[in-house]
């Protein structure tokens, strides 16, 4: 990420936290805390005021009244917008789940700018959903810095990758962080025993409750970072895909799952394994290349994937028969 694209989001992170130190800066935008500091003296020296805290509680803070605005769209503007998002869900349109989180990222902005705007949308467009906002997300990262300043536990319903229904657990609160365009929530699951992400726009509820807990001082978010982000979430299954040298840069350049290992070979081509149990939301990402991608591994999911080709070529052979 370029230098701008870093003071841009550090200055995200530092308006909905009260205090970031150093180190948690560096962590999030992987650079050491020399960079930070240089960073905070650019941001001062631009007139943006960050302000220091000192000691053990202290940190980096903005102004309450520095705000940046995102950009305002008008209601045609927005369903154009998510037209497109549909139109392209039924093609093979290779970046599709990408401009599928571009337009939510979108609409999430325009919605705690103007919530006429939210209003006007859903009455005009009552078949598309923005899953998790019950809460805005200003209110929901409120609730979470409130529950990690005082070390209380939070009771959650949110929506997983790949899933139709909620899911309710209780997590120990961690930290929040803006990454990649989205807000997530690093939290400790009482329910499966280990750290996870959680996408702050999917949680649905939050309760927080009177348990106490400690973040352990062995957790280092940077080594969670390594082990765990990725498109798809580190999982048991282990899936081998071969994808055409079409496509080499778009799977080259990017971090699908934590586990994921890449071979090129000599004609061009391209296999990446990864290890991941969002087989439903993996099969809809390898239908969407297309011919330029097939799965080698397991021979089950291949299986699955010709299955929907044939229902696919099934449903265009009755139109054909029809016409």
């Amino acid at each position: 990420m370029s230098k701008l694209g870093h003071l841009i989001q550090l200055l995200i992170n530092l308006q909905y936290k009260k205090t970031a130190t150093a180190s948690e800066l560096a962590e999030i935008l992987d650079v050491d805390k020399k960079t930070i500091y240089r960073y905070i003296n650019n941001l001062n020296a631009a007139n943006i005021p960050v302000h220091t805290i000192k000691g053990r509680y202290g940190g980096f803070y903005i102004d309450d009244n520095l705000y940046i605005r995102p950009p305002k769209l008008t209601i045609e503007e927005l369903q154009s917008l998510i037209a497109i998002e549909n139109i392209c869900q039924s093609t093979d349109f290779p970046f599709k789940n990408y401009l599928t989180n571009a337009v939510s990222k979108i609409k999430n902005s325009c919605f705690k700018e103007d919530y006429e705007l939210k209003d006007l949308l859903e009455k005009s467009s009552p078949n598309v959903e923005d899953l998790g906002n019950e809460i805005n997300l200003e209110d929901k990262i409120n609730i979470i810095n409130k529950s990690i300043e005082r070390g209380k536990s939070i009771k959650v319903e949110y929506f997983k990758n790949g899933k139709k229904f909620s899911i309710e657990e209780t997590i120990d609160p961690y930290l929040i962080l803006f990454k990649e365009g989205l807000w997530f929530l690093i939290a400790y699951s009482q329910l499966s025993d280990k750290v996870n992400a959680y996408e702050i726009n999917k949680i649905i509820s939050l309760d927080p409750t009177q348990d106490i807990y400690i973040k352990p001082r062995s957790f280092s978010l940077k080594e969670f970072m390594m082990e765990n982000w990725g498109v798809f979430d580190k999982g048991n299954s282990f899936i081998k895909i071969k994808f055409t040298k079409d496509y080499i840069k778009y799977i080259k350049n990017s971090k699908w799952c934590s586990s994921q290992k890449l071979e090129e070979l000599d004609n061009g081509d391209i296999i990446l394994d990864i290890y991941t149990d969002e087989i439903d939301s993996l099969k809809k990402w390898i239908l969407s290349f297309g011919d330029g991608a097939e799965i080698l591994e397991p021979q089950s999911l291949k299986e699955d994937i010709m299955i929907e080709i044939k229902n696919i070529l099934n449903i265009y052979k009755i139109n054909e028969n029809n016409e």
